[in-house]
């Protein structure tokens, strides 16, 4: 199948063939996005949801050192979940993260994913900062979820 298309008396050529490539490319590039999903107590999935991610990735956080002097720090970012302010450092790492809190939390839970969706380690923790180590994992981007006060968040972790 050839489609032909005029534009300022040129013709243009495109075979289906190139069509049905970049509509194969666009449905890998959907699949690709990370997915949460719940399954009933017979193990029927019952609820899938396309993750939004935060890029725990900062390209220019400015702080102030020394004397006044303005110092980028591209390995620290900062945001909020709920009510808490967090700070993740230092992304991307070569081994352990550091997630700091603005207040100590009581019931909180982390857990560390593949973009596939595998769970990587999961734990729970009650302070104002925990500390993730990635060190036994290859380079790659992970996604960190944190859960406190049934508020939800999860950003990327790139793995140098």
């Amino acid at each position: 199948m050839t489609f032909i298309f005029k534009h300022n008396s040129i013709n243009f050529k495109f075979a289906g063939v190139a069509i049905l490539l970049l509509l194969t490319v666009s449905a890998f590039a959907q699949q690709a996005l990370p997915r949460q999903y719940e399954y009933d107590a017979m193990g029927n999935r019952v609820f899938r949801k396309v993750v939004r991610l935060k890029s725990a990735i900062s390209d220019t956080i400015p702080t102030t050192q020394g004397l006044g002097t303005l110092q980028q720090q591209k390995d620290t970012f900062s945001d909020k979940i709920g009510n808490y302010a967090v700070t993740i450092y230092p992304n991307p790492t070569s081994g352990t993260i550091t997630v700091q809190f603005e207040h100590s939390v009581t019931n909180g839970q982390y857990k560390i994913s593949s973009l596939a969706g595998h769970i990587l380690q999961q734990s729970t923790f009650s302070s104002s900062s925990i500390k993730v180590d990635l060190s036994s994992y290859p380079a790659g981007i992970y996604l960190l979820n944190v859960k406190m006060d049934g508020v939800e968040e999860t950003w990327k972790i790139i793995k140098k």
